[in-house]
């Protein structure tokens, strides 16, 4: 059959497929379907930071930090009842960089652990600014965030709780707990 002849007898050769029987059909539909189902799959929605992304900001606030915020840093980490995780299988020289950098996806491990309660997103209940350490077996889920008032159209904007993920540090700048600053 010339080539003529079976663009003819297929008109679906619209991507110059010159052979038209039922399997051929079959296997390029399947290799379609099959494409676009990868390509879904590859356009997952935006997850916010996801711990890839905390850690790369961690990563970066640790090549800012000073020696001496460091070595703090380190030293409260230590406190952390997870650290030994954060450096399981690294060589000691690396071991602090990468405890804080492990450390930055601590508030979003601590969700799925059942050692600690969901005291909810609102900074409302009874010591919510308070940081007792690690004995507290709080989420703080308010605490991993800050609302930031935004409107594109002038409309009035509330303004964000006082308890929120800067309250800690607020609170430690004024001497609750005093922590080297970076510089």
């Amino acid at each position: 059959m010339s080539l003529a002849a079976r663009r003819l007898a297929c008109p679906r050769a619209s991507l110059n497929i010159l052979i038209c029987d039922k399997a051929s059909e079959a296997l390029i539909k399947r290799a379609l379907i099959l494409a676009g189902i990868t390509i879904a799959m590859c356009a997952t929605p935006a997850r916010a930071w996801d711990d890839q992304g905390h850690m790369m900001v961690a990563a970066v606030a640790w090549e800012k930090l000073n020696p001496a915020v460091k070595k703090r840093a380190i030293e409260l980490l230590k406190l952390n009842p997870t650290y030994e995780t954060f450096i399981a299988r690294v060589p000691s020289e690396l071991q602090d960089q990468v405890a804080f950098v492990r450390a930055a996806t601590w508030p979003d491990m601590i969700k799925k652990d059942p050692r600690y309660t969901n005291d909810g997103d609102d900074n409302s209940v009874p010591n919510s600014s308070l940081n007792i350490g690690y004995r507290d077996n709080l989420q703080h889920r308010y605490w991993h965030f800050i609302d930031l008032p935004f409107s594109t159209d002038g409309s009035p904007l509330i303004e964000p709780k006082p308890s929120n993920a800067e309250t800690p540090q607020a609170e430690a700048s004024q001497g609750a707990q005093r922590v080297p600053r970076c510089s």
